[in-house]
């Protein structure tokens, strides 16, 4: 098969992943509210919101199903983690790092907030 053949085969096949996956997550929803809707016995309160949970769920997967599936999609996650965890090289993102820390210890010290702030450049809180 050509490459491009193969590249619609993989893009389907992503596609229906995505789309069993919200039909498995959802139905459950579905039955129950058709058993609310049609039924004397209403769903109680637990399960109805199990399902609801299970339906969000699914918005959690796609991103899953994406990066297991296309190699595009897994090289951008690789890319956004390293660039998640990578020490800041810029002047600015050291500065906000710095803010960052000099907040957490005002936490741990409330009343000396303005003399740490003064102190280390930052004035006003900023």
């Amino acid at each position: 098969m050509d490459r491009k053949r193969m590249e619609e085969i993989k893009l389907t096949t992503t596609f229906l992943a995505v789309i069993l996956t919200f039909i498995i997550l959802w139905m459950p929803f579905c039955v129950t509210m058709f058993i609310s809707v049609f039924s004397q016995y209403p769903v109680s309160r637990i399960p109805n919101m199990a399902t609801i949970i299970l339906g969000c769920f699914n918005s959690c997967c796609n991103p899953i199903i994406y990066g297991v599936m296309n190699k595009k999609f897994r090289n951008g996650y690789a890319k956004l983690y390293c660039m998640l965890c990578r020490k800041p090289k810029r002047k600015t993102d050291d500065r906000i790092l710095e803010l960052l820390q000099i907040l957490d210890r005002s936490f741990e010290n409330p009343e000396e907030n303005d003399a740490i702030f003064t102190k280390n450049g930052f004035h006003n809180g900023i």
